[in-house]
């Protein structure tokens, strides 16, 4: 149990998590396999461009603490597919997440058993993600960074078996009007 009181801040200019321990960006190379688009020969420079990058306050993963994070993802796609997070949903699977959008244009895929959803995440904007939908989150702006903040129980631990059990019924790929789904 955290026993002290404890101050973070959203820090807009650097997108990061002021007072965070814990650091870690994802490449291509790491999420290759859930892009629509599967080519053995990428070059080398391509799989090491980095599509997101978190930063996160630890405290204990026990019931009653909460983790908090600040995810950046980067503008660019693959092959047309947009860049988004690896998706996850909870080993807890009641526990709930909150995004707060702090800058760019996004969308967050929600996904139960057998229902699909999406929310625009937008500057000020927070998405409530109930216990038991998988989610992921896809920056739409082709320029602009995508800077988001979630809060979610410590305890609830990643799943990111339950997307690849159960992928995403959509993805999204850029188009001339922005942005648009393709039915997997």
């Amino acid at each position: 149990m955290t026993q002290l009181p404890f101050v973070t801040r959203i820090d807009t200019a650097n997108h990061t998590l002021e007072g965070a321990d814990n650091f870690s960006e994802t490449r291509l190379k790491d999420m290759r396999s859930l892009y629509s688009y599967r080519n053995s020969n990428e070059d080398d420079a391509t799989l090491e461009t980095i599509v997101y990058r978190v930063s996160r306050k630890d405290v204990p993963t026990e019931p009653g603490e909460l983790l908090q994070c600040i995810t950046e993802i980067l503008p660019g796609d693959y092959h047309g597919e947009f860049f988004m997070t690896k998706g996850h949903g909870h080993k807890q699977r009641e526990c709930t997440e909150i995004y707060l959008g702090i800058a760019g244009y996004g969308l967050v895929l929600m996904q139960n058993e057998n229902e699909f959803r999406f929310e625009e995440l937008l500057p000020g904007r927070a998405i409530y993600i109930p216990g038991g939908w998988n989610h992921r989150t896809v920056n739409i702006d082709p320029q602009q960074y995508l800077l988001f903040y979630s809060i979610w129980p410590a305890n609830s631990g990643y799943d990111y078996e339950a997307v690849i059990k159960n992928p995403f019924q959509y993805r999204v790929f850029r188009d001339t009007q922005g942005y648009r789904f393709e039915e997997r």
